[in-house]
């Protein structure tokens, strides 16, 4: 017997799903072994141990949610306890072509159930209720209501949305509205967030051979991973720390966000600039000529310390006293 059954006797509770759902309450005997009215709250339903998630749900006729279930002892078995529809062995839960109330009830290897509340309507709902883009995306918004055409339009923000086919185009960052209107004049929002376009910084940078650089990004959508497309050397795919390898050549770094946007850096792998040569004794007032190896030309000489001049790129003359 459910944990709690006992309690639906003599209890009217607040119906599921937003008070949308209707249904009185069955009698005691048939309580025991029908289906279980949507009015009764799903928590005094669900044993201990065990949930399902979502545990309400407004669907659109012919619309579909995937459930997951956390707790309890696998292998998980789903079924539709009451109404129509059909769900998946993997818990993906199809709606009927028709409006109207279902319970999904998933249970463990050890007889534990978790039930879910549907309401199946033929109200337009636009999926995704909402969404989160970089300026340049493109992504198709959908409905399902049993009195189409339908219409999308931008309510609010920036970008572009096809009025047949629901794609909608990102344009600068900010947030936007998109609405589905059906033949009823009924409508449904999505609400868009736009950040900006995925960035490597910096685009192209020279990096010593056995030496190390750190990217960095900006915009794109989540967790940004970066990896070698050509090219030697090492990268952290999380910090962006790119490891040179000991050979000099180029090598290209992506940055991708999980939308799968990304963007590309040139890394040019140089010698280590050297001065040659590294040390030296000279009398007063003597001149001497350096040179330099490696590095990006062109050079500039500099004394750091001590006396003397450059008076042409690597002429130096020493000071005259000691």
């Amino acid at each position: 017997m459910l944990i709690g059954a006992i309690k639906l006797f003599n209890r009217l509770t607040s119906i599921l799903l937003a008070g949308t759902l209707a249904g009185g309450l069955m009698s005691c005997a048939a309580r025991l072994n029908a289906p279980i009215p949507l009015e009764t709250p799903t928590e005094l339903l669900t044993e201990s141990g065990i949930s399902l998630s979502p545990t309400t749900k407004t669907v659109s006729i012919n619309g579909s949610v995937s459930y997951s279930v956390s707790g309890g002892t696998a292998p998980y078995t789903y079924n539709v306890y009451y109404g129509g529809g059909a769900i998946t062995p993997s818990g993906v839960y199809t709606a009927p072509a028709a409006p109207g109330d279902a319970v999904v009830r998933v249970t463990d290897a050890q007889g534990k159930a978790a039930y879910a509340g549907l309401l199946i309507t033929d109200d337009p709902i636009i999926t995704p209720a909402s969404l989160t883009l970089a300026a340049g995306n493109r992504y198709p918004f959908s409905t399902a209501s049993s009195t189409g055409p339908y219409v999308f339009s931008l309510v609010s923000g920036s970008g572009t949305i096809e009025p047949l086919t629901g794609l909608y185009t990102a344009a600068t960052a900010g947030s936007a509205t998109v609405r589905v209107t059906d033949a009823k004049g009924r409508t449904s929002d999505a609400s868009v967030t736009v950040e900006n376009a995925l960035a490597i910084s910096p685009k192209v940078v020279s990096v010593d051979a056995s030496g190390s650089f750190t990217f960095t990004t900006s915009g794109g959508v989540g967790t940004v991973t970066y990896s070698i497309v050509s090219g030697e050397g090492r990268i952290d795919p999380a910090s962006g720390e790119y490891l040179a390898p000991s050979s000099v050549g180029l090598a290209m770094i992506k940055a991708e966000d999980r939308l799968g946007n990304f963007d590309s850096a040139i890394v040019t792998l140089i010698q280590p600039l050297r001065i040659s040569p590294a040390s030296l004794t000279l009398a007063k007032s003597s001149p001497f000529t350096f040179s330099a190896m490696g590095g990006k030309p062109p050079y500039t000489f500099a004394v750091t310390s001590g006396g003397g001049s450059f008076l042409a790129p690597g002429v130096y003359t020493a000071p005259s006293a000691a």
